[in-house]
């Protein structure tokens, strides 16, 4: 069976949507999602949403009812007390007992996680002389999420860390949005791995997707960490026009920035753009690869655009 990730997933759906075909949408979520591995908060609460969409009132309580009583996750409160949405169950007992559950799930665990990284070494022998790799990932994801595109196999034999955001949007669902509590979390992992592996900054790489990529931007910019690479895929760097005038950092300290971003990401393909002209200004060594038929996701070519990486950024 052909494994997919969860954003392709997902943009399978949403490309239904879009066309007003509901149900396609749902039955697209729901057909595939065995072919997910994770992401299971992400997969049950778009379903349900789209079995809301559809005024499908059975099923949108079963698929709640199983994400809360069955599998322990929650939905996001203000989302299931939208009145689009709450007006469907029209005041059911069961209902509101599964939003209160969400309610009480949602009060005790968004903001009450705690940093955690998960690393992956390479073989032995490439740890006499390591290299790292820390891999954040996008708003709404986990780190299955990122280990298909960042581990010691597929990224030249570093050692890969990935951490997960101890906030959390939804159940899975973790997210970088609070810069200023983010940063305190990447710089202790930073920290710990140059400890535990003995790594220079020469030797560190820091990639980041999506919603991650503010907060490495304002840890390297204020030098709360120091690196070689980083690497910026599909960014939104909310905090961009903030850093613009410390970019500079980046060129005295020698560090090489790869931006990568899809053509079809509307959103933040002028981001990228804008990103790359502020690294010309600041003399930034810099590379911008804008990847053909692409949302604001990986490329499916990513395996070229790694070859590409490696020779820019002299990995």
């Amino acid at each position: 069976m052909e494994k997919l990730r969860f954003l392709e997933l997902l943009y399978g759906g949403l490309e239904f949507y879009k066309k007003g075909e509901i149900q396609e949408a749902y039955d697209y979520l729901t057909n595939h999602q065995h072919q997910v591995d994770g992401s299971l908060g992400g997969i049950y609460f778009y379903r349900f949403l789209f079995a809301c969409e559809l005024k499908n009132k059975e099923l949108a309580l079963e698929i709640l009812k199983k994400s809360v009583d069955d599998l322990d996750l929650w939905f996001p409160y203000q989302t299931l007390i939208y009145s689009e949405i709450a007006d469907i169950f029209n005041n059911d007992e069961t209902y509101q007992r599964l939003v209160d559950v969400c309610k009480t799930r949602e009060e005790e665990r968004k903001y009450n996680g705690k940093p955690h990284l998960e690393i992956f070494e390479p073989k032995t022998e490439f740890l006499s002389h390591p290299k790292l790799l820390i891999a954040l990932h996008g708003d709404q994801q986990e780190i299955l999420g990122v280990h298909d595109y960042w581990n010691p196999e597929r990224f030249f034999h570093h050692i890969v860390a990935i951490p997960e955001a101890s906030i959390v949007s939804f159940s899975d669902g973790h997210t970088w949005s609070d810069i200023k509590r983010s940063l305190p979390e990447l710089k202790l992992h930073y920290d710990n791995l140059i400890k535990e592996y003995s790594i220079q900054p020469k030797d560190i790489t820091i990639c980041s997707f999506s919603g991650g990529t503010g907060v490495v931007l304002e840890a390297v910019v204020n030098e709360e960490i120091e690196v070689k690479n980083l690497i910026f895929v599909a960014p939104p760097l909310p905090n961009l026009e903030e850093c613009k005038d410390k970019l500079s950092v980046l060129r005295e300290k020698g560090v090489s920035v790869y931006i990568l971003c899809g053509d079809l990401d509307e959103r933040f393909v002028p981001v990228a753009n804008t990103f790359a002209s502020y690294l010309n200004e600041a003399n930034v060594n810099y590379k911008l690869h804008i990847a053909s038929n692409t949302k604001h996701e990986y490329p499916k070519n990513f395996d070229d655009v790694l070859l590409d990486m490696k020779e820019f950024l002299n990995l």
